[in-house]
């Protein structure tokens, strides 16, 4: 049985179409995506992408960010870390984040914290290779949100999985849908 610590990160997958039309009703469009590639950014539509050899992390995030970072336990950190770094400065205004439901590692913890709200999808995403393959996840994913436009992220995501609104931290929290 494989084991999720052999996720390397270093093979290229794509996010669906499926998943990304829902990313785009919710930030209404994706003005950057910083972990990408040319062939990647055919499914996803930003405005601006950077590649590996852009390396991301040297470079600002501005706007409507979508992330599905490398999943590499070292890199994943440096990219939410860089994400909620650029949300804090104010340049990331929205950012739709796709991830494993890793809810125990410290990353996903810093990432929940940050974000309004949480879809913890109902189907694991069956990414898609450079050769139009889809492979078989390890795991389930969740998708964050953080921005103003809340409604529009549970309107675009109640229909595949479970929504929780995490910006009512004083409160309990709340199912959506």
């Amino acid at each position: 049985m494989r084991h999720l610590a052999q996720n390397t990160g270093r093979y290229e997958w794509y996010t669906p179409q499926w998943l990304i039309e829902r990313v785009h009703r919710a930030l209404g469009a994706i003005d950057l995506d910083p972990a990408s590639s040319l062939v990647a950014n055919e499914i996803v539509g930003a405005t601006s992408y950077y590649t590996e050899a852009d390396d991301a992390l040297t470079k600002s995030w501005r706007g409507r960010v979508f992330l599905n970072p490398p999943y590499a336990r070292k890199v994943i950190d440096a990219f939410i870390d860089h994400l909620l770094r650029q949300r804090k400065l104010g340049n990331c205004v929205e950012y739709v984040v796709l991830v494993n439901n890793a809810t125990e590692t410290r990353w996903a913890q810093r990432l929940l914290s940050a974000s309004s709200d949480v879809c913890f999808l109902s189907r694991r995403v069956r990414f898609i290779n450079p050769h139009g393959a889809s492979g078989g996840p390890l795991q389930g994913q969740m998708v964050c949100y953080a921005g103003a436009n809340g409604d529009r992220f549970v309107f675009a995501f109640q229909d595949v999985g479970v929504v929780a609104d995490l910006a009512a931290r004083d409160k309990r929290l709340k199912i959506v849908g």
